[in-house]
């Protein structure tokens, strides 16, 4: 199994929706880092609340 590509990540992490805010995190600015390391995957972001 080859390691996805970072565009097929960004596309995967554009399907999900803030619930309350009814908007992509990526659209949203919630996505801070995405990481790829051989077959592992590490996405850091922001929750939107306190």
């Amino acid at each position: 199994m080859t390691a996805p590509a970072l565009d097929d990540i960004y596309r995967a992490l554009a399907e999900v929706y803030d619930p309350e805010l009814d908007a992509p995190i990526t659209e949203l600015g919630f996505v801070n880092e995405v990481r790829l390391d051989g077959g592992h995957v590490t996405v850091r972001y922001t929750v939107p609340t306190f």
